[in-house]
């Protein structure tokens, strides 16, 4: 664990805020089962003590403002098509968003994804070393002001449902990966 965790009053700001969101996102689900306001202060008491002072901060774009769920459009190219209603060719974009833009102490960034799982394991991240959507995310980033960014980290979160004993396993994992230039040819 790091130095300092949050104060009480963010802690507080943190439970309010998710407990809101996930109260209105599952429309009462979310107090049905183990997944409830006991769960969720764990889960933030736990995620607080084992990370406190974080290495790095919330990039922000010129106007100050935090990147966080970020918006973007990439372009990935043209295809010939058929239909007349279309234009010919066809541009091709991918949208979403991306969950945040990291400023590490050494001043390089990465694009930071959030994962919420069940099932954890000692090859969880192997998956991610050629993920096309956290390379795209990373060349979105690029596009969006942050040219030298070639990282992106996977911040998961394993939640398992209660044993019988109940017993609560929540289980945190981080992993850094660095992207070789070469990685992001395919999609230029």
């Amino acid at each position: 664990a790091l130095s300092h965790e949050p104060s009480d009053l963010m802690k507080q700001d943190m439970f309010h805020v998710a407990s809101d969101y996930l109260t209105n996102s599952y429309k009462g689900e979310f107090i049905a089962d183990y997944r409830n306001h006991d769960y969720l202060k764990l889960v933030l008491d736990t995620y607080n003590s084992s990370y406190g002072d974080e290495p790095w901060s919330i990039a922000l774009d010129k106007d100050g403002k935090p990147l966080v769920e970020c918006p973007f459009m990439l372009f990935l190219g043209t295809v010939e098509h058929n239909n007349p209603n279309l234009p010919n060719p066809l541009p091709v974009y991918w949208t979403g968003k991306i969950d945040a833009i990291i400023k590490w102490h050494d001043n390089t960034y990465s694009t930071l994804d959030h994962k919420t799982l069940a099932m954890s394991g000692a090859y969880y991240f192997r998956e991610y070393l050629l993920s096309q959507a956290q390379i795209g995310y990373a060349l979105a980033a690029r596009q969006q002001g942050f040219p030298e960014l070639n990282t992106f980290m996977i911040n998961a979160l394993f939640c398992r449902k209660p044993a019988a004993s109940g017993k609560i396993n929540i289980e945190l994992q981080r992993e850094r990966i660095f992207l070789h230039e070469s990685t992001f040819a395919e999609w230029i």
